[in-house]
Order: structure tokens, then C-alpha cells, then sequence
């Protein structure tokens, strides 16, 4: 019975990070992290600044042969490291557990700390268990066309919440299948996930 109300304290938990992080970050009042006008073409990878290409040109002047340096950096490298940039922002999982520790300035982001940081536990868990997940094709499909959708935006922060549910998920997922497994370590390992998430949830709130 303990350990049972362990496992769904331990869903709230996971359940309320993101969303309280974002409420609190960006007020009622201050909501234009999710205008309408930043999925405008303005805040694509495709608008290349003048930094970019004071950039570009000073990589191509450093090769000794002109055409051989327009092989590798010609106008589509600002757009392609861009997207790359955001991609791998996207699948690195401190982006989501971490607050992108100790990358906190890699891309603009609020570096929120969307999942309890224990819960990775459960979410490398979810991920070797994949197979047992219920619709885990339906859910890996709508992930990576959300990731590459996103990789496009100059800045993906914010609209990364449409990652939540699946996200979500994947860890409730490694969360039940850990809690299953027959080890007198589980429920002391329950405990000290409620205990450190809650003490992490209230320091959020209370710094926010």
C-alpha cells in the first residue's frame, strides 16, 4: 500500500514540473513566448543575420583556395548549423531533466527544469523497455516529426511543450515497469525520489 502511494505521488511529481516551470516563468501577463508571431517566417532558421555571414566570410577567407572553402561553408551552412544546434538541443536530455546544465547558454531557452532530475532513472528505463509500451511506434513517430518540426524555429522554446505528453509517457512508463521489479530497493528508491523531487519542486516555486 506504501509503495503503491509512492508510485502515484511519484506521477504527480513528473507530471508537474513542466507545466508549473512554465506557468510560473512566463506569467498571464507576459505570454508572448507562445505568440502566434514567433511560428512567423522572421523566427526560422531560414533569416540569416549579418553575423552569420560576417561569420561565413571569415571562415571562407581562412582556406587558401576559394572554391574549395565554398564546398564547406557556402549560404546553407548558417541554416544547417542552426537546425543541427536546435536538433541535438532537443534530443539532449539536461535540456529536460538538467535545465541544460552546464550548457545554459548554448541556445536562447528559459533552461527550465521540465522533469523531476531523478527521473531520468525512469526514463532510461522507459527507453530500454520501449517495446512494452503501449502504442510506442504512434508515440516515436509524433516525437520526431514534433522534433524536426521544431528544429526549424530560431527559437524552439516554449513550443517544446508539445513534447510533454510523450515525454510524459515514456518516464510513467519506466516508472511502472520499475516499480514492478521484485528488490527490496525499490521502495527506499521510491521514497528518496519523492522526497529529493519535492524538495526541488518547492525550491522552483519558491525561486520562480
Amino acid at each position: 500500500m506504501f509503495k503503491r502511494g509512492l508510485v502515484i505521488f511519484s506521477q504527480i511529481l513528473i507530471l508537474s514540473f513542466w507545466p508549473i516551470s512554465f506557468f510560473l516563468t512566463n506569467q498571464p501577463t507576459n505570454f508572448e513566448i507562445l505568440s502566434p508571431s514567433r511560428v512567423s517566417l522572421g523566427n526560422t532558421v531560414f533569416v540569416v543575420s549579418p553575423l552569420d555571414y560576417d561569420t561565413l566570410v571569415r571562415s571562407i577567407g581562412l582556406f587558401k583556395s576559394r572554391s574549395l572553402a565554398r564546398l564547406e561553408y557556402n549560404r546553407l551552412t548558417p541554416i544547417f548549423t542552426k537546425y543541427s544546434l536546435n536538433f541535438f538541443s532537443l534530443i539532449d536530455p539536461n535540456n529536460y531533466f538538467f535545465g541544460f546544465h552546464p550548457r545554459e547558454n548554448v541556445i536562447p531557452n528559459q533552461n527550465l527544469i521540465k522533469f523531476p532530475p531523478l527521473s531520468i532513472i525512469f526514463f532510461l528505463t522507459g527507453l530500454y523497455l520501449w517495446g512494452n509500451l503501449k502504442y510506442h511506434r504512434l508515440i516515436f513517430s509524433l516525437s520526431l516529426v514534433s522534433i524536426l518540426i521544431l528544429s526549424f524555429l530560431n527559437i524552439f522554446d516554449g513550443f517544446d511543450l508539445i513534447l510533454f505528453p510523450p515525454l510524459a509517457l515514456i518516464i510513467r512508463h519506466g516508472l511502472f515497469e520499475f516499480s514492478q521489479k521484485k528488490s527490496f530497493l525499490i521502495t527506499p528508491t521510491l521514497f528518496l525520489f519523492c522526497f529529493i523531487s519535492t524538495i526541488d519542486l518547492i525550491r522552483i516555486v519558491l525561486v520562480r
